[in-house]
């Protein structure tokens, strides 16, 4: 699905887990008001899948954005919902390109159950291929996603 207003934005459910793409980008900040109101927006709707798909048992959100104070608007309110409301019951990753180095982030953001990969750059590299265990058992990030390229 792609919402209306935010044609760049996807979704999609497959096999219990909840797919998010997002217009999460990094660089320089052209105006501040157009990215407050972006963040904003693709942070209320993805809570609000993740609030609609009841049945998802893993949230993969993917974005290019390294995360940084410039994107505060958007993982701060996402922080605090995996904290107040889901209180770390799903396990969520999110998949990063942006600084082009591998890197794996567990307890992003002082959460056990959010995840972070950032992917590396290029053309040089195979292809990444990501594996999501979403069994209602395996409500941990480490039992819930892996790959077949990397370390996590």
């Amino acid at each position: 699905m792609r919402p209306a207003n935010r044609t760049e934005n996807f979704a999609f459910f497959h096999k219990s887990t909840l797919f998010v793409g997002l217009n999460l980008v990094g660089g320089r900040v052209h105006s501040a008001g157009e990215w407050k109101d972006r963040l904003s927006w693709e942070v209320q709707w993805a809570k609000s899948l993740i609030l609609q798909y009841t049945q998802a048992n893993a949230v993969v959100i993917m974005g290019h954005a390294n995360p940084t104070g410039d994107h505060a608007q958007f993982f701060g309110p996402l922080k605090q919902f995996i904290r107040n409301v889901l209180q770390n019951s799903i396990p969520i990753l999110y998949m990063n390109g942006d600084a082009h180095v591998w890197d794996v982030t567990k307890n992003f953001y002082d959460q056990s159950n959010f995840l972070r990969i950032q992917l590396t750059g290029g053309t040089t590299e195979p292809p990444l291929k990501m594996m999501v265990n979403a069994s209602s058992l395996n409500n941990v990030v480490g039992k819930t996603f892996t790959s077949l390229c990397c370390s996590i």
